[in-house]
This record gives structure tokens, sequence and C-alpha cells, in this order.
């Protein structure tokens, strides 16, 4: 006898139940799901994605749903209509995961709206096989519609489509509940965020904005962050590999066919768009088809809470470590007490064990294995329990003795990086003591190398660039374990020209090119070839290896030219002076120190405004205590960004507005520049460089006349507010050059903006190819 009904369903079938929508009772928790919940989730489809090419049946199980009918659906309860839902079912485990799931749904419907109106905006409906890919993303918006909406077939019903998920409140503590209405004003039915967020969605065809709810909002900016990163990914399958697919493993992720050679040299923009397309298309295939959910159904709500509180019964979840250490245990036997092993193993347990919650120590494991698997062997582990507790048991069964006690001690020595270098917060505006560089001097680096290390280190963690991580925690290891050996003052070397070369590489690849050079760091720990990993490549872990390595990686990508340095500037320049700009925030403004370090201006006729090479130590811009201080905390436009209202001077050249940002974006046009200093007051050329006069002398007020610079430059009336506001500035040195331009009563242009362009990039490649 079947007391309840169980079934396995995909999220396509889950979602297509005719006729069911589901109800949130008013005493489950409101939505609570945070950026890791999401994370994870979207990492299972991602990693899916990239799995399924390979392996036909592979699937994936995100949990049970436990459902209740309503055996009384209640009008002015349930919905303002009788009968207006065929069949509501109560959610009584699960709601978390289904709400956030309706919120991805109509998030990648968004996108893939946005990536037809593309299309269309730029005429591109006519190139090859783009047919075929409008009708993709016109049928499998619809199928996602039945992620977040239900079909209403009934009179006067607007619109047809309604929430398939809404929660109650107990109204007698909150007046915030939801409704399905027949066609009432859904400001005033769908109370709840979820509620909200679906019905705008369903009635506006936009993301509502603003969104209530931190953590809602938190997840809705991961969950786009996702998007974005699959559809730019270099780590999932190709869109060739992918096609190939579409009739095998994944079947119908496409209707119809593209060819992409023709496409590339039809137009090379909506082929990048198409390749990104069919990324986002593929994760929809799995999430849709491949991603399972066990649905319980109970006849009555006794049974649904004792299975609930069953499922749900054993308490905080062990991390694949945790069930992994005891076969390290077995393995080393009764002399564990006393081994390496075990005091390599306390140091990972200590870090762990001070996380805040299940979920932080739960993030914290998959961050550390995800990165030891890659440095040691170059295996792809995603975050799944499973595949973590299986990568662990075969690395250590297929090592030696002597190897296993490696592989354990290089997982704690990537803990004490994460806790030393990755993690401490970025340092506070104006600080002067610094957490990663007072670290690196207990490890035996000088107060300038720590200090120049940890600045690399800032950056890359500022510019997002979490694949230099892995590379320099390889170096952090053997740094730490040449400790009181005589190769400690060489590893110190090599952890210090690993910073400097990871930090000139991606500023390099990012000044030129598109994209993150994720693959070329994968590529140290190919096992395919000659690698750094932990496993085969210990003979060529020093920083040469890698500096050539970085350099070949720039070269396959037509930016570099290993055997003429001067080919390879002009590479490299002739990318950079249209690519290098402001909305690169990190790079560029790590480029403005790099070309502002021991640089003096340029005084020849024709080069006023520039700067040159100065002496050493004339101007010190490379170090944490500049990286982090006000005075350069932000990035300055020279010409404003918009142009300008006012006139009073004949207003500026028309050519650095050609009806975009991509003049006055470009890095010839910025400058460093203090967040507490206002410019805006001074929109024009003229009036501006006055006060940037003011910022390069220690007393404006005294010791700076400005009437024959103001008279060399047409301003005929001083603004009496610029000696104020600059003395209130404080000095910025690096505006010298600029001033000194407007000293000459020089305009500010396009072709100047062009010049200072070529000039900056000139400087940041002659500084960081040393690095390299």
């Amino acid at each position: 006898m079947s007391f309840f009904k169980s079934d396995s369903l995909s999220l396509y079938d889950f979602f297509n139940i005719s006729g069911v929508a589901y109800y949130i009772p008013f005493y489950q928790r409101q939505y609570s799901w945070d950026s890791d919940n999401v994370e994870k989730l979207m990492d299972d489809f991602y990693d899916g994605v990239k799995k399924i090419c390979s392996q036909k049946r592979y699937l994936r199980f995100i949990g049970t749903i436990i459902t209740l009918e309503e055996p009384n659906p209640l009008v002015h309860v349930h919905y303002d209509s009788n009968g207006l839902i065929t069949k509501i079912n109560n959610i009584i485990d699960g709601q978390q995961r289904i709400s956030t799931l309706t919120v991805l749904s109509i998030i990648i419907h968004k996108r893939l709206k946005d990536i037809s109106k593309e299309i269309q905006k730029n005429g591109w409906e006519t190139l090859p096989g783009i047919d075929d890919l409008l009708t993709t993303i016109e049928n499998k918006s619809y199928d996602l519609e039945q992620f977040y909406s239900i079909d209403i077939r009934k009179a006067r019903v607007n619109p047809s489509k309604k929430p398939i998920v809404i929660r109650a409140h107990n109204t007698h503590t909150s007046p915030k509940t939801d409704q399905w209405t027949l066609h009432g004003a859904s400001k005033d039915y769908y109370r709840s965020d979820i509620g909200q967020f679906l019905a705008h969605y369903i009635e506006h065809g936009d993301i509502i904005s603003p969104i209530s709810n931190v953590k809602l909002k938190g997840n809705v900016k991961v969950i786009n962050e996702w998007i974005i990163k699959t559809e730019q990914s270099s780590n999932l399958p190709t869109p060739k590999i992918l096609l190939e697919q579409n009739s095998k493993n994944l079947p119908g992720f496409i209707d119809g066919n593209i060819d992409l050679d023709v496409l590339q040299h039809a137009d090379a923009d909506c082929y990048q768009l198409t390749c990104g397309a069919m990324k986002l298309l593929a994760l929809i295939y799995f999430m849709s088809h491949r991603t399972f959910l066990t649905v319980i159904e109970c006849p009555g709500e006794s049974l649904a809470f004792d299975m609930f509180q069953a499922l749900n019964a054993t308490g905080t979840p062990l991390t694949a470590i945790e069930v992994f250490k005891p076969l390290v245990v077995n393995t080393v036997g009764a002399a564990f007490g006393t081994s390496k092993t075990k005091e390599y193993f306390d140091i990972s347990d200590r870090f762990f064990d001070q996380q805040k919650s299940a979920a932080s120590k739960e993030k914290m494991t998959d961050e550390v294995l995800i990165r030891m698997a890659l440095v040691h062997d170059s295996y792809e582990l995603g975050k799944r329990f499973s595949d973590q507790r299986d990568w662990l048991t075969r690395a250590y069964t297929e090592s030696n003795t002597q190897e296993q006690e490696n592989l354990i001690h290089w997982m704690s020595d990537l803990t004490l990086y994460w806790e030393n270098i990755f993690l401490p917060n970025r340092p506070s505006r104006n600080s002067v003591s610094f957490t990663i560089s007072n670290h690196l001097t207990t490890l035996g680096l000088n107060n300038d190398d720590a200090d120049f290390s940890a600045l690399c280190i800032y950056y890359l963690k500022d510019a997002k660039h979490a694949m230099a991580h892995y590379l320099l925690s390889l170096f952090y290891s053997k740094l730490l374990r040449a400790i009181g050996t005589p190769n400690h003052q060489f590893e110190i070397q090599n952890f210090i020209e690993v910073s400097k070369a990871c930090a000139s590489f991606f500023t390099l690849w990012s000044a030129a090119l598109s994209g993150f050079p994720d693959d070329v760091y994968r590529r140290l720990f190919d096992q395919s070839g000659a690698n750094i990993s932990w496993k085969t490549g210990a003979g060529n872990q020093n920083a040469n290896f890698v500096k050539e390595h970085f350099k070949k990686a720039l070269e396959d990508n037509g930016v570099f030219d290993v055997s003429n340095l001067g080919n390879a500037k002009n590479l490299w320049k002739s990318k950079a002076i249209t690519r290098l700009g402001y909305t690169k925030k990190a790079v560029c403004r790590f480029s403005l120190f790099v070309a502002s370090h021991d640089k003096a201006p340029d005084m020849a006729p024709g080069f006023e405004g520039l700067v040159e090479k100065g002496s050493v130590r004339s101007a010190t811009y490379l170090n944490c205590e500049s990286w982090f201080s006000e005075r350069y905390g932000i990035m300055e436009h020279i010409g404003n960004r918009e142009k300008p209202a006012s006139n009073k001077y004949g207003g500026p050249d028309p050519l650095l507005y050609p009806g975009d940002n991509s003049v006055v974006d470009k890095i010839g046009n910025l400058t460093l520049w203090s967040p507490s200093a206002n410019s805006s007051t001074y929109p024009e050329w003229q009036e501006k460089v006055l006060y940037y006069a003011t910022l390069t002398r220690f007393n404006p007020v005294t010791t700076f006349v400005i009437s024959d610079m103001a008279k060399a430059l047409g301003v005929t009336t001083i603004p009496p507010s610029i000696a104020t506001v600059a003395a209130a500035s404080g000095y910025i040195a690096n505006l010298a050059p600029i001033a000194y331009r407007g000293s000459k009563g020089l305009p500010w242009n396009k072709d100047f903006v062009d010049l200072r362009t070529n000039r900056t990039c000139e400087l940041v490649f002659d500084d960081l190819v040393a690095w390299l």
C-alpha cells in the first residue's frame, strides 16, 4: 500500500506539471538563501555543462521537495477568484530552492531577450545561422516561462500568466501576504519579495528595482555574474563541440545548425555574441533536462512533517576533508599521533574549525580543494561533495608514502595561504600598515620586497583575478618549506618575481585582450606537457619557467614577440591604445601607477603634458601606501566624461565626444585623483587645469600665482573658490605635467589624448615587460 507518491523529475518536468502552482505557507521562514547557496547551485549547472559532452548519462540531483496538496483553497486567502488555480501544492520542504530557481529562470529569460534585441538592433538577422539561433531563443524562452509562471485560461484574466510560486504570511502579525489575482493590480496581491519579483517580470518584462530583500538582491547579482561567466568562459566546451553534441548528449539544445566558421568571417561581433549564447543555451539544457529533484507528494500534513524532520535530522553536514581524514589516519597507522602528517592536518583543521558557520566551513573547503586539485595534478574539481571525496581518495591512494605526506602538507600550506594572503580584508583608505606585507616579512622578505609583492597581490585581488592565487599559493608553499634551509633566499626571490610576473602578465593581457587568461594558468599545471604541478612538475617550479610561459601566451594571442622586444611593444601597443581605459578599472588604475612611478614631466616642445622616465625614487607610486592612499584613490577624467554643457571658453574639442566614451575613457585622458577633491565644479579645461596647477604646490594659496597661467589660457576671471578648494584637497604630484601644459596655454583635445595614450602605453609596457 502506498501512502505517498514519490517521483524523480527533471526541472523541466517539475515546472510543467499541468495546472499546478505552489504555495509557501506562512509558517515557513522568509526567503533566506544567501550567495553561497546560489554559488553552489550555479556551479552545479556550470560544471554539468563541462561534463555532459563527454559523459552521456551525466545527471545532477539537487535535493528533495516535499509537497502537500491544499485541500481547501480559499477565496481571499489563496486567490481572489474561485478556482483560479486548478491545483495548489503547499511546499513543506524545498521552498528556498524552488524560489531561487524561479528567480534564476527569469534572469536567464531576460538575458535571452537582450541577446535577441542586440541581434535585431545590429541587423544581424540575415547572417548565416542567426535565424536558427533566434528560433531557439524564442523556443527556450517559452520553456523558461513555465519555470516562473502558470497559464490561466479564464475570462477577463489579465495578465494570462501568473507567478508559479507565491507565499503567505501570518496575517495576525504581518499584513504582507500574496494571493493569485484574476485581473487585480499586482502590487496589491503579490507583496512578498519572491511574489513581487515574479509578478513584476510577468507584467513588465524587466527586473524589479529596487529589490528590498538584501539576500535576494545579492543572489540576483550572483546569478548575473554566473551568466556572464558562462557566456565568456574558455573553460566550457567550445561552441563547435556543443554543436557536435546537438544530436548526441545535448539533443535539441539548439534548433537547426550554425556554421560558425562562416559566421566568424561574416561578422566577428555577432560571432562572439552567438558563441556566448550557445554556451548559455547549453546551460539551460542541462538545468532543464539533466538536473533532477525527488518530489514527494504527501496525503496529509502529519506525514509531510514527519518526513520533513526525518530528511533534515542528520545535523551539520560533514565536509569532504572530514570524511577523507579517517583514510589518512588508518593508512599512517599507530604512528599518526606523532607524525608530520598529523602536524599538517592540525594546521588545516584549525583553519576550517575557526569558520563561523557550517556554510562558511563548506565554502572554505570548496575553495581550498578546488585549488589544491588543479595545482596538484591539473584536475578540474567542482563543489560536489562526492567529487571532492573521490579526488582526495584517488590522489592519496595512488601515491607512495612520501607523496601522501606531501599531499597533506600541500593542503596545510594552502590553508595558510588562504588565511594569511587571500582572506585578509582590503586595507582601509590611508592605511600605513598592511597585513599581507607584514606577514611576508615574517617569512624572510625585507620590508621593500614584502611591500612590493603585497602591492602586486592587493592589485590582483582588486582586479578579481582569482587564477593568480593558484600560482602564487604554490610558490608561497615553496617559500614556507624553505625557511631554515639553504634554499630560503632562492625561494624568497622566486616568490617576489612570480608576484611581479603575475601582475605584469595580467595587466599586459587585460590591456590588450578580452576576458581573463584563466586557461593560461591552467596550462601551467597540465599533465600532458612540461608543467609546474606538485605531482609531476617539481623541476620547473621556478620564476623563469613561469615568465617564459606568460610571454609565450601573449605571443600566441598576437600581442607579443618573444624574439623581438621592439616588435613586441608595437604589437601590444596597437591593441592597448584602444582597449586600455576607464572601463578596465583596476587594470587601468594600476597602469597609471606604473606610468607615474619614477617619471618626470617631459619639458620638450610639442610634448608638454607628457611624462618620461625619471630618476630612481624620484616619484614613488608602486607601494602599498600609495595604492591605498586617498590621494590616488580614483581615476579622474581630465576632459570630462560627459560633454560640458557650458562653453565659456569656446567649448571642448568636439572630437573628444564622437557620440560615445571611446575617446574620453582612454588612459590618455585619465589621471590618478583623490575622491575628496572635487573637480566637477570646473567642467572646462581652462578652469580645471588652474585647479590642477594649485594642487602641484604644497601651499597653493601663498606660493603660487596663477594669474599668468590664467592669462595664457584666456581665463579673464579666476573662480574665487579655486585656491580654497585646492588648499583642502592636498598635494597631488602626478598633476604637474598636466598643469605644465596648461601653463603654456595649450588645449586638451583628441590629438593630445591620443598622443598621451601612446606615451603612457609605451611607459607601461617598458616597465612591465622588465618584470617578465
